[in-house]
């Protein structure tokens, strides 16, 4: 092809030896794309291991691990059948232990492998997922399947340790034993205090356990809307629009009291919200307590302030 037919927009070019060729790609492409086999993601077929000299698969359904009885079987080194009614034995629970899926809809979208085969019509195809591998392997006598246990545990324990979490992170639980991973110092993550509330930073947290060992009573990013004769403020003298503030902590005590924590320094955007934040709070008559990014370094001394502090302004509670 010469390059007067074709150009650079239309195809891809490379370089072999100091010389430009013009590549196929735009016309093999559509070729590729229409006649591949791309089997249905539910059905993708993974190595799982290699357990006395043969490779165990798996497939991913409905995001579980899942085997067949026949291939159970082969790496029992047992009949199908034994396999079977060993099944039928135990006390399974469908979608939990096993999934039953229609032989038309595995036949349409992906083949099992070469020691699988499937015929048109008859019953659904029942696969075991991992736990009911797990459950049904003590039921079985023989050196092979209690070495299968033992390998099904490792290969186990060496997936968990591939997705291990790097030093620095750490697990909290909340109330409902729902598990929040941690990252210190990172203030996008969520971190959760002693009564299972959630906080941005990890100074806000600090803060939180403090009010609740003094046994005071706030809330959390509490929005404060603006009245129209501050807004108007605002858009003067700041060039701000905002009609509400968040405040970090808002003490539900008598005069009105708020708590920031600026945790963040030398950012010239966070600077400026905080002189608009300071400036609404000096304008409604809300008294603000204001904690330095440092102070959360020093846990004592942030508990010593705050006590003295409320406990100067703690009258009745609203």
């Amino acid at each position: 092809m010469t390059e007067d037919k074709i150009t650079k927009k239309e195809t891809k070019t490379v370089e072999i030896k100091g010389n430009i060729y013009f590549t196929l790609e735009k016309y093999l492409t559509p070729i590729i794309d229409r006649f591949a086999i791309k089997p249905d993601k539910d059905f993708a077929r993974y190595l799982f291991g290699i357990f006395n000299e043969q490779k165990i698969w798996y497939y991913a359904i409905n995001g579980e691990m899942c085997f067949t009885f026949q291939e159970f079987s082969k790496y029992l080194a047992m009949k199908f059948d034994s396999v079977r009614k060993a099944f039928y034995r135990q006390d399974l629970i469908q979608d939990k232990h096993f999934f039953k899926i229609s032989r038309e809809s595995i036949l349409s979208n992906f083949s099992l492998g070469h020691n699988v085969t499937l015929k048109k019509g008859g019953l659904d195809i029942t696969f075991l997922t991992f736990l009911g591998v797990w459950k049904l392997l003590p039921s079985f006598r023989g050196e092979i399947p209690s070495l299968l246990y033992d390998w099904f545990g490792e290969r186990l324990y060496e997936n968990l340790k591939t997705f291990q979490l790097p030093k620095g992170q750490f697990f909290l639980t909340t109330k409902s034993n729902e598990i929040i991973p941690q990252i210190l110092g990172d203030p996008s993550k969520n971190y959760v205090d002693c009564k299972g509330f959630r906080y941005a930073s990890k100074g806000e947290l600090l803060i939180a356990n403090i009010l609740n060992g003094l046994g005071i009573k706030f809330q959390y990013n509490s929005p404060i809307f603006l009245p129209e004769e501050l807004k108007d403020k605002l858009k003067t003298k700041h060039s701000c629009n905002w009609s509400y503030i968040t405040a970090d902590f808002l003490i539900r005590i008598v005069p009105k009291t708020i708590i920031e924590f600026w945790g963040i320094e030398k950012d010239s955007y966070y600077d400026w919200k905080r002189k608009v934040k300071e400036f609404c709070y000096k304008s409604l008559e809300i008294k603000l307590i204001s904690i330095e990014a440092h102070e959360d370094q020093n846990a004592p001394e942030l508990k010593k302030k705050l006590r003295e502090l409320l406990n100067l302004q703690i009258k009745t509670e609203v």
